[in-house]
């Protein structure tokens, strides 16, 4: 994803805060405020994608299915 909010960390499969999580993220050096949340430098969003997807194809493929209908229902609304 290009960039993220709180409600859309809170639909991550992860157990903890997300808003303590999402606070801790903005004092990374590679991360970006933008208007719609935060962003990660392309650089290390490129590197994760990529890592993900020679480690884990169908997690790679199941993950930016999720975040394209995600996105494809916020922007119709």
């Amino acid at each position: 994803m290009r960039w993220f909010d709180q409600p859309i960390s809170a639909r991550g499969p992860w157990t903890y805060d997300v808003r303590n999580m999402y606070n801790e993220l903005r004092h990374f050096p590679f991360v970006r405020t933008r208007v719609e949340g935060l962003a990660l430098h392309d650089a290390v969003r490129e590197i994760i994608d990529e890592n993900l997807r020679l480690q884990d194809s169908e997690r790679h493929c199941e993950l930016h299915e999720r975040a394209a209908a995600y996105f494809e229902n916020d922007w119709k609304k």
